[in-house]
């Protein structure tokens, strides 16, 4: 299913912390959410039994040991029925955590996928477990978004429920069909494809503020979604082969599942210093170990820089690159592209287009180019330049303190996060710039270099909404 951390049905990064109890040979969204409520008192084999009771599985099957995918091939309908439950607690997870992630800072991804699943898990506790359900998804969405402080999560949590309803619908409504069981695991990975893709991609934009929930209904339930899905191309996951191009059998350390990577653009590099080059299709790239360079070139890609300190250009298109570990320079180019810098003291280049970008880890630069741009230093002592266009810097408790170069008062806009607003501000004087603190604490949150505190008041700062 996963390997070098890509879904190899769909090409997606796997975002779900998956974990098991110490006797299972398979790692899944199930025996994740059995190894949870483990950790919440019950002993394996009854919440093994509540998982697949809540979920409506058949009783007979060892979720432990069982590979749906490998049953699907034998034609055995319970394969479809477990891999249906897979992908639809997965996309609840991946969705819901791109929207709570795109408004708390303060809090990992990993810690926010976590808290989800802890909740679809007390859910599971209290009987039966729909994921169609727009209701019961809109108490795990509030429920995750309170816990973690994230009130806007919470806020438009109905909204979102109804888009990751409407994919987890078209997925029940597939495995209860008359297709043939391998044109309906395809059919399955599609709709993984979008819903954990382009669907979490716009509820990260929708909580960052570059687009509305109403934008993202619109564009990601009915008729919409449907063209979203029948356009979506992606493996056949029956299909197990490794990345070599031979296409041998390789198996997925401590999973028990082997994996394929059969997809035509898909890069993956070595554990040496490698060269990647895309073309005009939207690839998918991985660079392991070491110092790369990857270039996405045309098409709408979708980047890893993994460990090194890497040379990452994005290239036409709307493209998602992740510097990953090391000291990375990670630039978008033309298009419309999502930048995180994740650890390490990075240089992220929006370039031309509104873009987003998002340092992590470390004291990042960050440069915003052309375009309006959405800039968050996140972790660590940045400095940020919007450059041209109408550029808004998130400032949040406990990210350190981001210096904006280049803030334009008549232009740009200061956006608060972590629950903050204008009044628990302090403007304050200091030399030739302006520092913005949290009156209470004295914590600064950002310094403006060149600019007037005078100049400085409540029109300067602006919603996450455009």
């Amino acid at each position: 299913m996963v390997t070098e951390g890509i879904n190899t049905a769909t090409y997606l990064p796997q975002q779900t912390p998956l974990i098991a109890t110490p006797d299972a040979t398979v790692v899944t969204p199930l025996t994740t959410l059995m190894a949870e409520l483990v950790k919440q008192g019950f002993d394996a084999d009854r919440a093994e039994f509540l998982v697949k009771s809540s979920l409506g599985l058949p009783p007979t099957i060892d979720l432990t040991g069982y590979d749906p995918l490998q049953a699907i091939t034998q034609n055995d309908r319970n394969g479809l029925a477990v891999y249906a439950a897979h992908i639809q607690v997965q996309n609840t997870v991946v969705q819901t955590q791109s929207l709570i992630g795109g408004i708390s800072s303060a809090n990992s991804n990993i810690d926010i996928a976590d808290r989800i699943i802890s909740n679809i898990a007390d859910r599971i506790q209290s009987g039966s477990v729909d994921l169609t359900n727009p209701a019961q998804l809109q108490t795990i969405i509030q429920s995750a978004a309170t816990q973690l402080q994230a009130q806007k999560a919470a806020n438009i949590a109905p909204e979102v429920a109804q888009i990751i309803a409407e994919g987890n619908q078209r997925v029940s409504a597939i495995a209860s069909s008359n297709l043939p069981l391998s044109d309906a695991a395809i059919q399955i990975a599609k709709v993984q494809q979008v819903a954990q893709g382009e669907v979490a991609r716009d509820l990260l934009l929708v909580a960052i503020g570059t687009k509305g929930i109403g934008e993202a209904i619109a564009e990601n339930t009915g008729t919409s979604l449907d063209a979203q899905v029948r356009s979506a191309t992606v493996n056949n996951p029956t299909i197990r082969n490794s990345i070599n191009s031979d296409f041998t059998a390789a198996p997925f350390p401590d999973s028990g599942i082997e994996l394929v990577n059969n997809s035509p653009n898909q890069k993956i590099g070595t554990d040496g210093d490698d060269t990647l080059g895309g073309d005009s299709s939207d690839d998918v790239f991985s660079g392991k170990n070491c110092n790369d360079l990857i270039f996405g070139f045309n098409g709408n890609d979708w980047i890893n820089g993994n460990r090194g300190n890497d040379l990452i250009n994005g290239g036409f298109g709307d493209d998602t690159a992740y510097g990953g570990k090391g000291i990375d320079t990670v630039t978008g180019s033309d298009g419309v592209d999502i930048i995180f810098g994740n650890r390490g003291g990075d240089l992220l280049d929006g370039s031309t287009g509104s873009d987003t970008l998002r340092g992590g880890k470390g004291n990042d630069t960050i440069i915003g180019g052309d375009g309006d741009d959405f800039l968050f230093g996140e972790g660590g002592d940045d400095s940020s330049i919007g450059g041209n266009g109408v550029d808004r810097f998130l400032l949040s408790t406990n990210s350190g303190i981001d210096t904006i170069l280049d803030f334009e008062v008549d232009k740009d806009l200061l956006v608060l996060g972590s629950g903050l607003t204008f009044s628990q501000v302090a403007i304050v004087q200091d030399s030739g710039a302006t520092l913005i603190r949290i009156a209470q604490t004295g914590e600064i949150l950002a310094n403006l270099g060149g600019v007037s505190a005078n100049s400085i008041g409540s029109a300067n700062f602006g919603s996450t909404l455009l």
